[in-house]
């Protein structure tokens, strides 16, 4: 039968790690100079660009949220329509209860004197 032999990695080439996003160790257990992955140009502006983009959408849809819009506008000022109606409505009902009431003290009282008179 033919032998089988064992295959061993060449004594250059350093043995690769077990996850493959960190570069293999040397043997004094330090990373290799220049392993690091170094963010293109390109891809660090952009980066940037699409953190300053989300940031200023971000704020602006914060602002949108906060002002309020036509419909909303054009509610407010119809319920404070209404609201004045309804307190003008509500006074001027408080004021001929008064009257009424004035007028019924008005009539008792001469009542109460055209009795003492009689008496």
């Amino acid at each position: 039968m033919a032998e089988v032999q064992e295959v061993q990695p060449p004594k250059n080439e350093v043995p690769v790690t077990q996850s493959n996003s960190e570069p293999a160790a040397g043997p004094s257990g330090k990373k290799r100079p220049g392993q690091e992955k170094k963010p293109e140009p390109a891809k660090k502006s952009r980066s940037l660009f699409s953190q300053v983009y989300g940031t200023l959408k971000q704020k602006a849809k914060q602002e949108s949220a906060s002002e309020p819009t036509e419909a909303v506008k054009k509610r407010r000022e119809i319920d404070a329509r209404i609201y004045g109606k309804i307190n003008r409505d509500v006074n001027l009902v408080r004021r001929q209860e008064e009257a009424k009431r004035d007028r019924h003290s008005a009539l008792r009282k001469e009542e109460e004197l055209a009795i003492k008179d009689d008496v």
